[in-house]
Order: structure tokens, then sequence, then C-alpha cells
């Protein structure tokens, strides 16, 4: 036993390990999974989207608008930009994350749990507001934006949307602004707002979606991005561009946020208005493109913000065009496929009847040589006949060219009495009744005058 266990051990010490790198590059990725399981592959995803770096973001942060409601916490905001996974704000880089409110000691208790004590949100959570300074709206005053170097504004109303981004532009404190504008914002308002935000110098990202839709978990959702103005808008229906101002799918309310993060920290998404749209996958089949293609992309290992970044930069619609031409190239392929079966087949039914009429003819040639063949074997044996009889002096060849026409139809029906199918003169022999008795006697009757005859003449010699 020991001895077996021992050659088992030492086999197994000899047998090389493969090494992860040599079983991955065995595993086919899901995009060629994709390829072959679908027939719609897809172009390679572009170059992953760079981060901003922290400094620039950093390290104070302002949240607008949300910790208002009584319904929710709007925790989900704060838990992203305190996470430590992301590759920008791990490890708690921000030192102080400021919700600005309208009462700060509902928001409080909102928020301030056992999660944030776990985490330690509470310890970089602070709040702020116009409460005692006679404001009217909820929008930070250029004094509250001291020391902030970037701001989330989540779906201001147009009159304090136009405070807000006149107070950042006002601050020299704030280097970044992020909005996001519900209930597809109309084109103009987008243009002013971008055109305001050009001549400053802060960096920034707006983003247009349309309602807001509570109780969708994160990343369940497929969703489109768009660059307003590159004729790519996501519209209404499949989520297919139509154009600005055109009106956009609802977004759950964490994708929102996690996208409204993203952008935050994204370098190509710096100076751009983009659109955020659901997607109606029950409406039509090109809905089925945004699914599949985050699902490729979260396969290969992209995070968040490299899929939101890759959004922005296009990559979606390279799929959607791609997939398009692989669908029409499988299209006209089977249609290629469909032409030459039907020319293959036109082929064969004219070499099919080409055959036929060979065949026919090869059969009628069969059929003349065998009535000939026949009839000059009785007219051979007529002619022996009635030569060897004295009925005729004509040689066996004039006499069969003679009669060849009459030998050709007895030759005729010799085939086809053979052959067992019906000829002239077949049934000839049922038309005589063996049961008439007079037409019986009247056969008879010759024969007995006959026999009758022959036995008078015998008598006198006897």
């Amino acid at each position: 036993m020991f001895y077996n266990l021992l050659l088992f051990s030492l086999a197994t010490a000899l047998v090389p390990t493969p090494s992860f790198h040599h079983l991955k590059s065995q595993k086919p990725s899901f995009s060629s999974r994709l390829h072959v399981e679908t027939a719609t592959a897809t172009a390679a995803p572009a170059p992953r989207a760079s981060s901003r770096s922290f400094s620039s973001i950093g390290p104070t942060i302002l949240i607008h608008n949300l910790c208002n409601s009584k319904e929710r916490t709007d925790q989900t905001i704060f838990d992203l930009l305190h996470s430590s996974d992301h590759p920008v704000f791990q490890n708690s880089q921000f030192t102080s994350i400021i919700a600005f409110v309208t009462d700060p000691k509902a928001s409080k208790k909102r928020l301030i749990g056992r999660s944030a004590r776990y985490t330690g949100l509470s310890d970089v959570l602070d709040f702020r507001s116009n409460e005692g300074k006679g404001a009217v709206s909820n929008v930070p005053t250029v004094e509250s934006l001291a020391n902030v170097k970037s701001v989330l504004s989540f779906d201001p109303v147009e009159s304090d949307l136009e405070k807000l981004v006149a107070n950042c532009v006002a601050s020299s404190d704030v280097k970044s602004l992020t909005i996001l504008l519900a209930n597809s914002p109309p084109a103009q308002l987008l243009n002013s707002l971008k055109g305001q935000l050009d001549s400053s110098d802060i960096s920034f990202t707006v983003i247009a979606t349309g309602p807001i839709i509570e109780d969708v978990a994160e990343g369940s959702q497929p969703y489109r991005i768009a660059v307003e103005g590159d004729g790519s808008g996501s519209g209404s229906g499949s989520g297919s561009g139509s154009g600005s101002g055109s009106e956009i799918l609802g977004i759950g309310r964490e994708e929102a946020l996690r996208v409204m993060t993203e952008c935050l920290s994204l370098e190509v998404a710096a100076g751009k208005v983009v659109r955020l749209s659901g997607v109606n996958e029950d409406e039509n089949e090109e809905g089925m493109a945004p699914r599949e293609y985050l699902k490729m992309l979260r396969s290969e290992g992209y995070s968040r913000g490299e899929e939101v970044g890759d959004l922005i930069s296009g990559g979606m619609e390279k799929f959607a065009a791609d997939r398009a031409a692989k669908i029409a190239e499988k299209e006209k392929a089977a249609a290629d496929a469909e032409t030459n079966a039907s020319k293959v087949m036109e082929g064969r039914e004219e070499e099919i009847a080409r055959l036929i009429a060979k065949g026919q003819r090869e059969y009628e040639e069969y059929e003349r040589k065998n009535v000939d063949k026949e009839a000059l074997e009785f007219l051979a044996r007529e002619w022996r006949e009635q030569f060897f009889s004295r009925n005729t002096s004509q040689s066996e060849e004039e006499f069969i060219e003679q009669n060849m026409e009459r030998g050709r139809k007895e030759g005729t029906r010799i085939v086809n009495m053979m052959r067992g199918t019906d000829y002239e003169g077949k049934d000839e022999h049922l038309k005589i009744d063996i049961f008439d008795d007079e037409k019986v006697e009247e056969e008879e009757k010759p024969k007995q005058e006959k026999e009758e005859k022959g036995k008078g003449k015998e008598d006198p010699k006897t």
C-alpha cells in the first residue's frame, strides 16, 4: 500500500501542472462564443477609458439635491463615492463628502446609521444647507462652495440649475461639475448649459436622461449612452439614435447614480453632454444589442467606469453596426444559397427532362427492334411454308420486303402478347360461347356429314 502511494506521489510530481495563463488561453472569450452561438459577432471593444487623477476632483465633494426625500435615504451615491473598490475613489480618498440638504437634522438621521459607521462613511460625511441664511432656494451659494473641489447635482429644477452653474463658475474652488437632468430635458437647455460651461475653467459633464425609475437594481437594466450632437442620441422606441431633443426612455435610479459617479472620474466624459437612456427590449430585435454588448464587456473584466467610458466613446454603436452587418451578411448568404439551390434545381429538372427524353427514345428504338425481329421471324416462317408448298416463287428477301408492313403488325401483336399488354385480337376467342348448344351443333354438323360420307364410300367395297 505504501509502495503504491509512493509511486502515485512521484507520478503526480513529474506531471507538469498547467499554468493559469495556459488554461485561460484555451477557454474561449465571451465575444468569441457570442460570435459562434448567436451569429452576431462584434468588433473588439475600444481601448479602455482612462480615469482622471484624484487630485482633479478631490478631496472634497458636494452632493446637491439628494437626501431630501423622506421616502428614501439616497445613501447609494455616498456608498459609491466612499467605495474601497473604485479605482479612483479607493482607500476612502475623499476627506469630506458634503450633502447639501434642506433639513440637515432629518438627513443625518437617515444617513448616519449602522452601515455608515461600519464603513467609515460617517467619519467623512458632512452636511451643509441654506437653513438660517435667508435663502429661498436649495442652491449652494458661493460661500457654501468654499473648499469644494467637485459638485454632483441630481436633477435640479431649471431655476436652481441656472443659479447652481453660476455659483460654481463664480467659485474659485470648484473645478469639476457633474449634473444629471431627468425627464428628457430640451435640447435648447442642454446647448445653453454647455455653452455657459465651455466658457469657464470648470471640467463638466451633463447627463440628460429619461424618467427616473424606482426599485430597479443597479446593473440589471441595459442602457445606452450617446454624446449629444454626434447624431446618435438615444431616442424613444428601442433607444436607437433619433437626434437631439427626442424623448429618452427611463432609467433606474441606482443605475443613473452609478453612471453619474463614473462620469465624474472619466477623462472621456469631460466637457460633454451625454444622453443616458434605457432600452425597450420588447419592441424589436435591435433592443437586444445593448444587453449583449454590456454582457460582453463585463465578462471581459471591464469595470463599471470602463464600461461607461466605452459607451461614451461609441463602442455600442460600433457593436450595433457590426451586428447589423453580420446579420445582413448572414441573410445575404442565405438568400444566395437559396438562389443557388433554385438554380441547381432548375438544372436538375432540365437534366431529368433530357434523361427522360433519352430514355423514351431508347425505349422506342428497343421496341422497334423487337417488333422488327418478330416480324422477320414471322415472315420467314410464312415464306418457308409457301415456298416448300410451291405457292410462291419469290426469294425470301423479296417476300419479306413485300410483306414487311403486315409483318410489323404481326410482330407488334406478338410483342404485346408476350408482355401481357392489350393487343388487337387478344380477346377474339372469348367471343365464342362454348356453352351455346346451337353454335356447337352448327360447328359439329359439317364434321358429322363428312364422317357419314366417308362411311358410305366404304360400304360398296365390303
